[in-house]
């Protein structure tokens, strides 16, 4: 990587004084004048929740719920973090150059003791840094940093920021930052720490239109040569390409190509590494290139020119006017008037693009980093097989590695692959080597015979290629969960087309085994073929009217399994598939699935890639069909009698009934030790906070359940 030049990153300080105007302008002025971070205090809200800020946007917020504070991350390219949230202090790290930064925004309202927000600010400021800036609106006046008044909330700060090493960026006779119809001031202050100083240039109150009672502050952090940033990851789509171009690349190519059988896995590596070269190059051959702008025609005068002009600027009017109705129509949006035009918005709201906040980690502190809360959130979500302290489990791992002695499952059919690769959705994200599905489905159609080939090749051998292995993951933000907690987002694992395809074909003759034998227990009605969630809820009114005929009490308990995909077993699926008579080849191919598996995790230039050994790639078709291997010994326990379990997917229902109140009581407490039995020789364990329990007496005021 070769050096960049200089970097300036231009912050912003404002009191938007709860103004949806102001928000707009400060939106405006972040694309005109390359504002990187914006430091804001009283945000813009609706039902307590700050509106307004794009959603492309970071957004890191006080937990307060009125007067809020607020960093916004303008620059996609900055790793920011959330460190630290308190009633009146935000604080957020972000790396650039070699340096961590800390950034506070704070608003300390007039109304409260000054103390408190110097006491968040204590807190935060012990968060390991490289340097920290402070910017806030104080309510606190002194002439060190304008005016010639001083009270005493302005001593307490001044004596904050001298007892901290922190230098004062105002400028004394700077115009005042606050300039409303109560009068002219000087509240809103920068500070910074001393080794910081001499990066931080151009302070200036901002005197042009804000649409709020303040005056903006900017003021640049200088920080010297830094290394440029890698290149994203292309993502090849079809529409990009020449498509008559694209396929003759292919038919020259692979077309071309005869099926073969390929004897090792060694030989299937080498083939699918040609083809992905072969795809590669016939992609960038047949990239679609921008047009030349063809000199004027002879006919075209300055009248048309004028015409055109008045057309486009009309055109850029009516887009405006579009934007600000929807802006105006997400505004009136309330919970308590979400239907009608506006009910489409209220279903989804603030939907964010994903934003990094620091994590606990298990020995209870917290990530102090992008890279450590990335590595963090990872290790979490996709565990590493630490062994066996259990005799039981140790003999289920070593019965896991011996192939069963069954027979091989025929050759996969043309008919089967065609319709594999035809499944493929075109919508979906596509994995690390960014080939969208429509794109795989022409390099298939260019020799379907050969991809017969290679995937039976796989098949006989056993092989599921380690190219295919590899996961590029997303995450999501789950709402109600601490940010800190690293259960509240949920990972998406994106993967190869290739991969996917073979893997559905997997999954579908393991599935058709499964059932063609009734192993699966006919209480699992999550990813079942023919089953529903409302077969599911039948059936638990169906016990319940049964026992309520019987004149006996009932309950259901619901448990939940925790982060269940992501604790699926490894040496646990292939065990229970050895007693289910699976195909070798398909053990072979499952065993081959579950091996030498990876996963990656991109945020800003930071990009951390880690094996893992426990969990379901959430993604992959057999994702659900492993979790129902692992939970199907759940359901065929043995209970007291009336006292019976279904699921559906990760969530079990267990049902009790008896003829007096204490007797079901008791048989809810002998099913529940048996299912914790269960989840230890599983690997697994219930999410207690979830367990509810629903009583259903003999005689209710309905006769039947509702």
């Amino acid at each position: 990587m070769s050096p960049s030049a200089y970097v300036e990153i231009k912050i912003v300080q404002l009191n938007l004084h709860h103004a949806v105007a102001a928000v707009k302008n400060l939106k405006e002025r972040a694309k005109d004048q390359n504002i990187a971070i914006a430091c804001v205090q009283e945000l813009y809200e609706i039902e307590n929740r700050p509106v307004g800020v794009p959603g492309n946007c970071k957004l890191f917020c006080t937990t307060r719920e009125k007067l809020k504070a607020g960093i916004i991350v303008f620059d996609p390219s900055l790793q920011a973090m959330n460190v630290f949230s308190a009633s009146n202090v935000v604080g957020m790290t972000f790396n650039w150059g070699i340096k961590n930064i800390l950034l506070m925004s704070i608003y300390s309202p007039s109304s409260e003791d000054i103390n408190i927000t110097l006491q968040q600010i204590e807190t935060c400021i012990n968060i390991p840094h490289d340097g920290v800036i402070l910017a806030g609106d104080f309510n606190a006046k002194s002439p060190i940093w304008g005016g010639t008044q001083e009270d005493d909330r302005g001593k307490s700060l001044a004596d904050f920021a001298f007892s901290r090493g922190l230098a004062i960026l105002n400028e004394e006779n700077s115009p005042p930052t606050f300039d409303g119809s109560r009068g002219k001031s000087w509240i809103d202050v920068s500070l910074c720490d001393a080794p910081l100083i001499e990066n931080i240039f151009k302070w200036q109150v901002d005197m042009e239109v804000t649409s709020s009672d303040h005056n903006s502050i900017s003021f640049s952090l200088y920080t010297g040569k830094i290394f440029a940033n890698p290149k994203t990851k292309r993502r090849t789509r079809l529409e990009n390409l020449d498509l008559v171009i694209f396929r003759r690349e292919l038919h020259h190519t692979i077309g071309e190509w005869e099926p073969s059988t390929l004897l090792s896995p060694t030989d299937i590596d080498l083939a699918t590494d040609l083809l992905h070269d072969a795809i590669t190059s016939a992609s960038r051959n047949s990239l679609l290139k921008k047009q030349k702008l063809t000199k004027k025609e002879p006919w075209w005068t300055r009248d048309l020119e004028i015409l055109r002009s008045d057309a486009r600027r009309a055109q850029r009017k009516y887009y405006a006017a579009k934007r600000n109705h929807w802006a105006e129509v997400c505004e009136k949006v309330t919970p308590e008037e979400p239907f009608g035009t506006h009910f489409e918005v209220a279903k989804n709201p603030d939907r964010r693009h994903f934003q990094l906040s620091s994590t606990l980690k298990e020995d209870g502190f917290t990530t102090l980093t992008p890279e450590e809360t990335t590595q963090t959130l990872l290790e979490f979500h996709f565990p590493t097989d630490n062994g066996d302290s259990d005799p039981a489990h140790a003999s289920i791992r070593q019965s896991s590695r011996l192939p069963p002695s069954t027979q091989d499952d025929p050759p996969f059919s043309l008919a089967e692959v065609e319709e594999a690769f035809k499944g493929l959705n075109n919508r979906k994200v596509p994995g690390p080597e960014g080939f969208h599905a429509n794109i795989i489905k022409e390099v298939f159609n260019t020799n379907p015979r050969y991809f017969l080939s290679l995937f039976n090749s796989c098949l006989r051998t056993g092989h599921f290629l380690s190219r295919w292995k590899r996961a590029h993951v997303i995450m999501f933000h789950k709402q109600n969960k601490k940010d800190s907690d690293p259960s509240s987002l949920r990972p998406i694992c994106l993967l190869d087309f290739f991969g996917k395809a073979l893997d559905k074909l997997i999954t579908q003759r393991l599935f058709h085994h499964l059932l063609s034998n009734s192993f699966l227990h006919h209480h699992q009605y999550g990813f079942t073929p023919g089953r529903s969630a409302t077969e599911a809820i039948l059936q638990l009114k169906s016990w319940i009217q049964s026992t309520r005929e019987q004149e006996k009490h009932s309950a259901i308990v619901s448990l939940d399994i925790k982060s269940a995909f992501s604790r699926v077993w490894w040496p646990l699926v292939l065990h229970k598939l050895k007693s289910y008579d699976c195909p070798k080849n398909l053990f072979n191919m499952v065993s081959s699935f579950l091996s030498g598996r990876q996963v990656s995790m991109d945020y800003g230039s930071i990009s951390i890639t880690r094996p893992y050994s426990i969990g379901c790639p959430q993604g992959s078709n057999s994702g659900p069909l492993l979790w129902l291997i692992i939970a199907n010994d759940s359901l065929n326990l043995h209970f007291a009698d009336d006292t019976k379990i279904l699921a559906y997917a990760d969530d079990f229902y267990l049902f009790a009934a008896a003829t007096g109140k204490h007797i079901v009581k008791e048989k809810v407490h002998q099913a529940l030790d048996i299912l914790e039995t269960w989840s230890k020789s599983a690997k697994v364990e219930f999410v207690h906070d979830k367990t509810q329990l629903i009583p259903f007496g003999k005689k209710g005021k309905h006769r039947h359940p509702p």
